[in-house]
């Protein structure tokens, strides 16, 4: 939420302020408001009084955000705008001191999200928590300097209480005289020591130590280190077989992700994901969108080498802030008038894949692509007339787009085995597999077998960009094994608090993103300043409104109604209409409208990750487990997974050769999203 929705919310009501007494101030744009008092003078530390000046505050604030990269002097009025409009409301006519004025500002910095620029304001305006290095104590003797050694970074720099207090103020939600206290002691045991050099590790302990004295349990977690211990390094750093990433990386995979447990999800959420109920994805690139797919249908007048260049510029531009695949869809569409006939068609399509292209890897076989191109299987008429601004025979413009794709597919299975190529998506339109698929099917055939390329339905209709920026899986198998046989309404109504946790686990990752998107670092800013500097080489229109998705992933459904009716929803129409029951009451379960920026979704999608680990922890937890899922405790036994293929019906039953199974969307009408009708489509991802 910015500032100025923020001011907003608190306006007047019946012309009073939010403690009901009248009078006149200001609001969010600097215009008079009745019913509020403004503040018109302060109290300074030696009982004198000054005028208020909120131009002041807002210099203030605008010189802590540049010391912290973010220096945007409109956010800094609007929150010195949001600061006045608080003290109007607590204080009244009454003037108060600079420090009220200056705790008030940075709780109103804490609570709007800017925490670093809260920390810098902090430490700009914090009085000296100790005496100066060499002063003479009470007593008649002199300190002797403290220093600190932080091995991490590599440096030895003085002690700052400051900055302890800083720390526990902003990061530990303590009051500002009980922080104090706290770095004051910190400071008097480190120097008991009798040591000129104390290590950053030693300090966290005390100040861990004083906490637990204090009575402070539940901030620990926010201020203990997330240092690995030493039998999880090594066993990390000397594995055995072949690892599927280096150890530096898995190394620091886990920090991060403990980091993101410890210190952005709710502590009840973050131990929700342990227990195993919820499973929240992403854990290990905090600040980075999951998943994006981006429609370039809507590309004109692009020029070749431009096109490509420009294209390079966007996918590299964006990986950056990009944990997951990149799907680019009909780029077919986007690059058809840079060749003019099948031969400048069939370039085309090989250079971009090389382009495009990684330099090979060991472990390139076992991950998900990065890079997804979308390549449509047939061409509308109205599109093929309007890809050329002069115009064009609709047969002409289908063979020139036909030998692209082909092109295209035989050049991802030609460099399969030597590079990591992106996969090859080929897009079909529903109802229509058999005739678009029987076109291609020389190509795509050993394209499939390599695992180079796959089908799926083009997209009717939705916005030309889709962001995951969180998933979460749901663990219903365990409500169904918690409820036991016949409870059908034990099973129903847990999914309610369950979905809320899943919310909550999503939101505290979405407002992540959207605060990098405000320090100009998040993938929607970094889109919209891409698009900006390729617009010369390739006027690429996004329309529609961009926002990030939260994406709920339901995870052993057939499990759960497996473990309540002993029956398979394919086998007992009992157990189907519970099934679509509870899939109905999943999706009544999101909430009707998301904040501005966010998108709430339920899609039932397989989540490889999400299913191993709920079914190891929930075989080994209830005894019934073996029951549901099988015999073995790992592998292909588990029943928790999602199998999106009705029996058969794969779409690549209409390509000749081997029967060959491809994903398709998902068959059940009670898949949704949050706004979409029943029977929509499974994800693109």
């Amino acid at each position: 939420m910015t500032a100025t929705a923020t001011v907003r919310e608190r306006g007047v009501v019946d012309g009073r302020d939010g403690n009901g007494r009248e009078g006149g101030g200001r609001d969010a744009d600097g215009a008079a408001v009745p019913g509020r008092l403004p503040i018109r003078e302060v109290v300074r530390g030696d009982g004198g009084r000054e005028g208020f000046d909120p131009a002041r505050l807002a210099r203030s604030i605008h010189r802590a955000a540049v010391a912290v990269g973010q220096g945007e002097l409109l956010l800094a009025e609007e929150l010195a705008a949001l600061v006045a409009l608080v003290l109007e409301e607590e204080h009244g006519a009454v003037a108060p001191a600079t420090r009220v004025v200056r705790e008030t500002t940075e709780r109103v910095l804490m609570e709007t999200g800017h925490h670093d620029v809260a920390r810098s304001y902090i430490l700009l305006h914090a009085a000296p928590a100790t005496a100066a290095p060499g002063a003479t104590a009470r007593d008649g003797s002199r300190d002797a300097p403290l220093r600190v050694a932080s091995p991490g970074r590599e440096c030895i720099e003085p002690f700052d209480a400051a900055k302890i207090a800083t720390a526990l103020l902003v990061d530990g939600g303590l009051k500002r005289a009980e922080a104090a206290a706290i770095a004051a002691a910190v400071e008097r045991q480190a120097r008991a020591f009798g040591r000129e050099v104390v290590s950053a590790a030693t300090v966290r302990q005390l100040v861990a130590a004083e906490l637990l004295a204090r009575g402070c349990t539940d901030r620990l977690a926010g201020e203990q280190g997330l240092g690995l211990p030493a039998a999880e390094v090594e066993a990390i750093a000397f594995q055995r077989g072949m690892a599927l990433e280096p150890a530096p990386l898995r190394l620091g995979g886990e920090l991060l992700r403990r980091f993101a447990l410890a210190r952005l999800l709710e502590p009840v959420v973050a131990q929700a994901h342990l227990n195993g109920d919820l499973h929240v994805d992403g854990l290990a690139a905090p600040g980075q969108a999951l998943a994006a797919t981006l429609d370039l249908s809507q590309v004109r007048r692009a020029s070749w080498p431009g096109a490509l260049a420009g294209l390079l510029h966007l996918v590299h531009g964006l990986e950056a802030a990009l944990h997951g695949p990149l799907e680019l869809w009909h780029v077919e569409r986007a690059l058809a008038p840079a060749f003019a006939d099948d031969a400048r068609a069939g370039d085309a399509a090989r250079t971009l894949l090389l382009a495009l292209a990684d330099a090979p890897s060991p472990r390139s076989h076992a991950e998900p692509p990065r890079r997804v191109l979308g390549v449509g299987a047939d061409l509308p008429t109205d599109v093929a007339e309007s890809l050329f601004r002069r115009g064009g025979a609709p047969a002409a413009v289908r063979e020139r787009l036909h030998a692209f794709v082909v092109e295209l597919l035989e050049q991802a299975v030609a460099a399969a085995p030597h590079l990591r190529v992106p996969r090859v998506r080929v897009l079909v339109d529903p109802g229509d597999e058999e005739r678009e698929l029987l076109q291609l099917a020389a190509p795509l055939q050993p394209a499939l077998a390599l695992g180079a390329a796959d089908v799926a339905h083009s997209a009717q209709s939705g916005s030309t960009v889709r962001v995951v920026g969180a998933r979460v899986a749901l663990n219903i198998a365990r409500l169904g094994l918690a409820a036991g046989r016949r409870r059908e309404s034990a099973l129903l109504d847990a999914l309610p608090e369950l979905v809320e946790r899943g919310l909550s686990a999503g939101a505290n990752q979405l407002r992540v993103l959207l605060q990098r998107d405000e320090q100009g670092v998040g993938f929607l800013r970094r889109l919209r300043e891409l698009l900006r500097e390729i617009a010369r080489d390739l006027p690429l229109e996004l329309p529609g409104s961009h926002a990030y998705a939260l994406v709920l992933v339901p995870v052993g459904i057939d499990a759960a109604i497996r473990a309540v009716t002993e029956r398979d929803p394919d086998e007992c129409q009992d157990a189907a209409r519970l099934r679509t029951e509870l899939l109905a009451r999943l999706a009544a379960a999101l909430p009707a409208n998301a904040a501005a920026g966010t998108r709430f979704e339920l899609r039932e999608a397989a989540f490889p990750e999400a299913e191993q680990r709920f079914g190891r922890a929930d075989f080994l937890r209830f005894p019934r487990g073996r029951d549901v899922l099988g015999l073995a405790h790992d592998g292909a036994a588990f029943r928790y997974a999602f199998d999106p293929l009705p029996h058969g019906q794969a779409m690549a039953a209409a390509v000749a050769g081997p029967s060959v199974r491809v994903p398709r969307p998902t068959p059940h009408p009670a898949a949704r999203t949050g706004s979409a009708r029943p029977g929509a489509g499974a994800p693109h991802s």
